[in-house]
């Protein structure tokens, strides 16, 4: 039996959603709720997932179920007087590069690879419980960001879903015997040293946070005594330096480091630990806490002469407007610049950002909101360059007038291969004209070169994968030009290498049109398709029972009458006015088992959905 099925051809536009920039609304997400989100809701999510408690610690996972998802960069808020972070660790991406600050309850993690992960958990937050309570877990949102793994990356748009822990208090603990400590040197110039050491035992790791007054002095550097050199993180800003280092085997009553403070004016500064953030372990595997009583020191000291600022810089430097467009480059004299952060401000109603792109580092993870007026650049490598023009920023003009760019110092900052640099941030001010279409006011930018077309195709109902002689089959397959630019798309269905069909479509950019395939299989076997040389998978095609079942009584007919060659002759006369008057089985000239249609619905019938461009 012969199926007819229909082509039928219908056109669509698309058109492309790109979620408004700035800010967006923050929900809670409890630890059970899926993430894939419903309803007006951003498809994307940035989320935090609190596990359970476990003694004085919790875990806090940050996912999201982005596709091809290569970097983030995120800041999370919570209470310092309920919890602190411990640590953050990499999941399914590596441990990332961390900013703690447990004084004022943030913290910043950031990580980037080559290629993209979908649905990635990407980090996990240890908190120690300070105190029994409930605490808000909240992304600050110019901080956080995602980017795919195209190059140049692509910003991910995304909804930021924070959560909310509560946490027991887990009793106090009996006063320790060790002592962490600070003892300050003689000032020696414009500088005077401070020594970290410990009368504990078996010492093989350690991290110290300091707070000092920053208007009397400030972190020149860190340097280990009888540890190696430590990692170390400075904010002379806002008065603290975070510095740590392990190894494998412990000592006794080490001098764990030195740190040289600059005097930045004459008078008095305490040093004190910040003991949310000071630890000691032993050598022991896997190394256990050593309880201890840390011990501040003060210092008095006399500024012997005036100092010059910070000598490194990180600045905006103003092009020329051409047409309504002006650049500005983002640039700094540091040394071995191995990454960078900046959010610069503007006034939205005179210009607003139109791109971002690298210059001597790779184009940077950006977050633009030109309706608030800021944007938010990062970028990060391996190795460093000498004073490097980090980024141009490019503006296009809103209205005739003049703006500040000016730097958010907070949210901003240069680091070389090992630590932060301490900067002057110097902004700029630009004045800009509005481009007039009665030729005046400078040349007119060209418009932009269009897209050239590129297809892509897809299926949109799969038939199924076995079928009798005589049966049909039918395929719809959508297919959209990408591009912007008008062009022609062939798609070719062929079993092994013979090409069974070529179809042309002509589309203009923007525009999709969906094809109905269709094929009666006419002779049993197993058909081996592909679509644009890319395998779809094998259709079988059996005999059919009802043509069984005829053969069997014509069979039975000629045993009834006579076994003679005449009556052989009948049989074979009665099979031509079959072929005459039944339906066309198709078994004459046609090309074995194929039809020009039903073809790609065979090549289909095991991927629901096939893209090629």
């Amino acid at each position: 039996m012969d199926v007819v099925l229909v082509v039928t051809i219908a056109l669509v536009g698309i058109g492309l959603i790109v979620p408004a920039a700035g800010a967006v609304d923050v929900r809670e997400l409890s630890a059970d709720e899926p993430i894939d989100g419903t309803g007006d809701s951003t498809e994307n999510a940035f989320s935090l997932v609190a596990g359970e408690q476990d003694g004085d610690q919790i875990t806090v996972t940050a996912r999201t179920n982005a596709t091809d998802v290569a970097g983030y960069g995120a800041e999370v808020t919570f209470d310092p007087d309920i919890v602190e972070v411990e640590s953050v660790s990499g999941v399914d991406m590596s441990d990332p590069v961390t900013n703690i600050d447990n004084a004022n309850g943030s913290v910043f993690f950031t990580q980037s690879q080559a290629s993209g992960i979908d649905s990635p958990e990407l980090a996990a937050i240890t908190f120690n419980v300070l105190a029994a309570g409930e605490t808000e877990l909240a992304f600050v949102e110019r901080e956080t960001t995602m980017n795919d793994g195209q190059s140049p990356p692509e910003p991910i748009p995304f909804e930021p879903v924070g959560t909310t822990i509560s946490v027991e208090g887990d009793g106090g603990e009996e006063p320790p015997e060790n002592t962490f400590s600070l003892e300050a040197g003689q000032q020696d110039g414009d500088q005077v040293t401070v020594t970290a050491r410990t009368n504990a035992t078996d010492v093989a790791g350690y991290g110290a946070n300091v707070t000092f007054d920053p208007d009397i002095v400030e972190v020149a550097s860190v340097s280990g005594v009888d540890m190696s050199d430590p990692t170390t993180n400075v904010n002379n800003e806002d008065g603290w330096v975070f510095f740590t280092q392990s190894q494998a085997s412990g000592i006794d009553a080490p001098e764990l480091a030195e740190i040289t403070f600059d005097v930045a004016a004459t008078g008095e500064t305490e040093l004190s630990f910040v003991g949310a953030d000071t630890t000691l372990n032993d050598g022991q595997s896997p190394p256990e806490p050593i309880p201890f009583e840390p011990v501040g020191t003060t210092i008095s000291v006399e500024d012997e002469g005036d100092d010059e600022s910070p000598t490194e810089t990180l600045s905006l430097v103003a092009g020329e407007q051409d047409g309504e467009r002006i650049p500005v480059t983002l640039e700094t004299t540091v040394a071995n610049t191995a990454g960078y952060q900046a959010n610069v401000t503007f006034d939205p109603g005179v210009v607003e950002v139109a791109s971002v792109s690298g210059v001597d580092m790779a184009d940077p993870v950006t977050n633009v909101d030109n309706e608030s007026g800021w944007v938010s650049i990062t970028q990060s490598q391996a190795t460093g360059v000498d004073a490097p023009t980090l980024a141009t920023i490019a503006f296009d003009v809103v209205e005739a007038g003049e703006t500040d760019l000016e730097f958010v110092e907070a949210d901003s900052l240069v680091n070389n291969e090992s630590e932060r640099v301490p900067v002057d941030y110097n902004g700029t001010t630009v004045s800009v004209e509005e481009d007039s279409d009665d030729g005046g006011g400078g040349p007119t930018l060209p418009p932009p070169t269009p897209d050239p077309a590129e297809f892509e195709f897809e299926i949109q109902k799969a038939p199924v994968s076995t079928l009798t002689v005589g049966e049909s089959i039918e395929v719809p397959v959508a297919v959209t030009n990408v591009g912007e630019e008008a062009g022609e798309y062939e798609l070719t269905l062929a079993n092994e290498s013979a090409a069974i069909v070529t179809e042309t479509v002509s589309l203009d950019g923007g525009a999709s049109t969906t094809v109905t395939f269709e094929h009666t299989f006419e002779s049993a076997g197993t058909y081996a398709l592909s679509l644009n040389d890319e395998s779809l998978g094998s259709i079988e095609v059996t005999e059919s029972t009802d043509r069984s079942d005829e053969s069997d009584d014509r069979s039975d007919e000629g045993d009834d009458g006579a076994s003679d060659g005449d009556q052989s002759d009948g049989g074979d006369d009665g099979a031509d006015g079959a072929d005459a008057t039944g339906p066309d089985t198709g078994s004459g000239d046609s090309i074995p088992g194929f039809g020009v249609v039903a073809g790609v619905t065979a090549v289909l019938a095991f991927a629901l959905v096939t893209r090629r461009r």
